[in-house]
């Protein structure tokens, strides 16, 4: 058994590793933070704007709940400006602020770039809602993390919805002052792992049957993570390692 440990263990860290942008599949007891966004939605087409923030390790569901928040959004006739940042963002000036303001050549904007980009998103937010959502910012340009915070500060008052995504940790200094600004005049969300019963849920929904006593172990070890809920029993699929049994789906 032991072997068994260390081996998903080993499995475990290489899907985390490889998890990239793919985030976590499905929105398994994640009903009340969406029904908080779009509670948020529905605010801002009237005009009440808001930064959100929500954390959780990787896998936990924040770009599968980012993505529900803007079709939301969309079905609301809110206008959406999507970002995601990577691993490589931090070192490229403005990379994932370029995503959100296309129309700003931040780079070449003169002495107050930030200045000139909440002119834009003001006067945009005066014709039609408008929402910002920057996904995986811990990853984030300390530049971009500059525009995103100077946005959290003023959300309420340029009436715009700004929806952020973070892992608890790291948390770079300019990240650091944008959970402050939560802390003062936002809101944090915080995805927990899921618990075991939602966990098999999510299996039976995916795989077609509950999980048996030994996929269930090795679920365990994922620690209630939506993305590895996933991943594990389709790995073990795609190597022909799962038979159904009694009703059940579980490690041959």
């Amino acid at each position: 058994m032991a072997g068994t440990s260390v081996g998903l263990r080993n499995t475990i860290r290489g899907r985390l590793t490889t998890l990239g942008k793919m985030g976590a599949s499905g929105l398994v007891e994640r009903s009340e933070q969406l029904a908080i966004l779009t509670q948020a939605a529905r605010a801002l087409v009237d005009g009440a704007g808001r930064f959100v923030n929500l954390v959780g390790e990787a896998g936990a569901g924040k770009t599968s709940l980012m993505a529900a928040t803007a079709d939301r959004l969309e079905h609301h006739g809110v206008s959406v400006r999507t970002a995601a940042a990577d691993e490589t963002s931090r070192h490229r000036p403005w990379a994932v602020a370029a995503g959100l303001f296309p129309e700003v050549p931040l780079a070449d904007a003169g002495p107050d770039p930030i200045g000139t980009a909440l002119d834009v998103l003001e006067r945009a937010a005066a014709v039609n809602p408008v929402a910002l959502m920057a996904d995986d910012a811990h990853w984030a340009d300390d530049a971009s993390l500059d525009l995103l915070g100077a946005v959290a500060r003023r959300a309420r008052t340029l009436g715009v919805l700004l929806v952020t995504s973070t892992r608890p940790h790291p948390v770079p200094h300019r990240l650091r002052r944008m959970e402050e600004t939560t802390a003062a005049a936002g809101l944090r969300i915080d995805l927990r792992p899921l618990s075991p019963e939602a966990v098999a849920a999510l299996v039976e929904a995916r795989m077609g049957a509950p999980p048996g006593p030994k996929l269930s172990a090795w679920l365990a070890e994922a620690a209630g993570n939506p993305f590895l809920a996933v991943e594990l029993p389709a790995s073990l699929a795609a190597e022909h390692r799962l038979v159904v049994e009694d009703g059940l789906v579980d490690v041959s």
